[in-house]
């Protein structure tokens, strides 16, 4: 969560365990989600996913099923959540639609990368989550 200045308020990052089953990660990551709404019980919460991209190699259909889950679990109560494609969210965030990891970065508040590098060892994903939510 973002203050109105896009400071970061709270964060909280979903990763199911490796070896789950590709349903068992679904349902975990909604309900790690829905916990999260929960516990901030935010009616005005406002949420932002980052959709396939079409060229995307790899488990394209897991990773299809796990996202369309996802949105209509949220739009089910009653979320309305905006989907943004890779290059969408670079061109907004970067000014280039094919921005480079290190654009990303560099396109990024020094405390912000502090922050999570405080917390996690990769932040690149996690760069692009602040970068959606700065969208929204």
């Amino acid at each position: 969560m973002l203050t109105d200045d896009k400071k970061i308020e709270t964060f909280s990052l979903i990763t199911p365990p490796k070896k789950m089953q590709i349903e068992d990660r679904i349902l975990y990551t909604k309900l790690q989600l829905l916990k999260f709404i929960t516990h901030y019980h935010q009616t005005e919460l406002k949420i932002g996913m980052e959709s396939i991209s079409f060229g995307s190699k790899g488990r394209v259909a897991q990773l299809s099923m796990l996202l369309g889950y996802i949105y209509f679990s949220l739009k089910e109560i009653g979320y309305d959540t905006q989907l943004f494609t890779p290059s969408h969210i670079k061109k907004l965030y970067s000014g280039k639609g094919n921005a480079k990891k290190e654009d990303m970065l560099e396109a990024t508040d020094k405390e912000v990368i502090k922050y999570f590098e405080s917390k996690y060892k990769k932040i690149d994903d996690l760069i692009d989550a602040y970068a959606i939510a700065t969208l929204l």
